[in-house]
């Protein structure tokens, strides 16, 4: 397994997407057109899909999987978001055993 390559030109506006999300109704495949539907119509807005692709949330096809409809439950979203953190960086936490405590 390697590390992701995904990422965010800035990440000032990733709390705000994923808010929406979780008020939004999921859909069939997440796509550009569904963010700038969300509100989110910037161009560096969009690399978020490749980020929740690396995440678990939705399938290389931009399908929500299981972990997406777990997230949109707000009383484990964090829990959920933290899981798919540590299965796309794991490489990472195995070199720190400390980050576990995080």
């Amino acid at each position: 397994m390697s590390l992701p390559k995904s990422y965010m030109t800035s990440t000032k506006r990733v709390p705000d997407i994923l808010e929406a999300i979780q008020t939004a109704q999921a859909p069939t495949t997440f796509s550009t057109r569904f963010l700038e539907q969300l509100g989110f119509k910037n161009k560096g807005d969009r690399l978020i899909i490749g980020v929740l692709k690396d995440l678990g949330f939705i399938d290389e096809k931009g399908a929500p999987k299981d972990r997406y409809f777990r997230f949109l439950d707000q009383t484990h979203s964090g829990t959920v978001l933290a899981e798919g953190i540590r299965n796309a960086w794991a490489e990472l936490f195995a070199i720190n055993i400390n980050a576990h405590q995080l």
